[in-house]
């Protein structure tokens, strides 16, 4: 991934990077599935982002073969970004969970 960074644990990886509207690969592309979910604080009870689900499809869409492939995005809520820099952009930044 040429940008953002990657972390490992595990069968795990983290990635950091912008949102984009395309999640198209050279072979094949991201879905989502189902819909996007709260991400609660546990000490305030509080939202502080959302969680939604993607399943990688190996060729074009809509035709391609799902694989076993889960990807959880997170971003953050307008509100919860407390930097300067966040607060400028238009759209929080995603961290996907790759499984």
């Amino acid at each position: 991934m040429a940008a953002g960074r990657a972390l490992a644990e595990g069968k795990q990886w983290y990635f950091y990077s912008r949102r984009t509207q395309n999640r198209v690969t050279g072979n094949g592309y991201w879905m989502p599935m189902g819909v996007e979910e709260p991400v609660i604080t546990s000490s305030s009870n509080k939202r502080v982002g959302m969680k939604k689900y993607y399943v990688f499809h190996v060729g074009e869409a809509p035709d391609g073969n799902a694989t076993n492939w889960i990807m959880q995005e997170y971003r953050l809520l307008d509100s919860a970004s407390s930097s300067r820099s966040s607060r400028r952009r238009s759209q929080p930044k995603p961290v996907s969970t790759y499984t």
